[in-house]
């Protein structure tokens, strides 16, 4: 009668079943922030010893997720502390320790989002392998995948050779009919005159040509007098200038 009364309080707990290489781990848990088990985890614990003592083939792995607040160190180490406390208990109980790894997997698994409580609560868990199936390795063996690598920085354009002519041969050649040929220089016009727009700020090309020609300011233009004609740099487009003769 006693054998009989002691076995059935013994197959109580031990309800717990395998299904597809996992066991349910209903009523584990830890204190908050700690690898310290809660009370009410003890039947738990004393269903899953039992369900080992039960079938002493069975292997089990346990694997101890986290969400993702906090450091991703604090999280790995929280979550193997927490694993090897489990273990820990189940060893108290009498179970082979060579029948029971365990392993912190951080948060590096997570099942769900972890910018809402109700994703951060799936993602905090416990999942018990017995064992895990040979296409599933341990969590602590997975190589967690690397980061995409930061796209490219963006290199700075090269900056075009400078055109304008430091030679003044090349400034004092010039006339009504005669453009700048220089590279980079986009000129419209005839021999009666002609614009062509460079790059370069006014300031820039006014500096070069006042080095070789004696000019003055009209408006916002620059003059340079050259025999019944005037050169003038004046400002363009997109931060550019303007070279006329006229």
């Amino acid at each position: 009668m006693l054998g009989w009364m002691m076995a059935g309080a013994y197959a109580a707990p031990c309800a717990l079943a395998v299904v597809d290489g996992r066991v349910p781990a209903p009523g584990l848990a830890f204190a908050s922030r700690t690898a310290t088990l809660t009370k009410p985890s003890g039947a738990a614990v004393e269903a899953l010893a039992c369900l080992l003592e039960a079938s002493p083939a069975l292997r089990l792995h346990v694997e101890v997720h986290t969400d993702a607040m906090g450091s991703d160190t604090y999280n790995l180490a929280m979550s193997q502390r927490r694993a090897d406390a489990i273990r820990a208990a189940l060893l108290a109980r009498g179970i082979d320790g060579g029948r029971v790894a365990a392993s912190g997997c951080g948060e590096g698994y997570p099942l769900a989002p972890n910018d809402t409580a109700e994703g951060r609560a799936r993602n905090a868990r416990i999942e018990l392998w017995a064992p895990a199936p040979p296409d599933r390795p341990a969590c602590a063996t997975m190589e967690v995948p690397p980061a995409p690598p930061p796209p490219p920085r963006a290199e700075p354009a090269p900056v075009p050779p400078r055109w304008l002519p430091a030679d003044c041969s090349a400034w004092t050649a010039l006339s009504p009919g005669a453009a700048p040929t220089w590279p980079g220089v986009r000129c419209e016009g005839g021999p009666a005159g002609w614009t062509c727009a460079v790059s370069d700020a006014p300031e820039v090309v006014i500096a070069a040509a006042s080095a070789c020609l004696a000019g003055r300011w009209d408006g916002p233009e620059w003059l340079a007098a050259r025999g019944g004609w005037a050169l003038v740099v004046g400002p363009g487009a997109q931060g550019g200038a303007t070279i006329g003769a006229r």
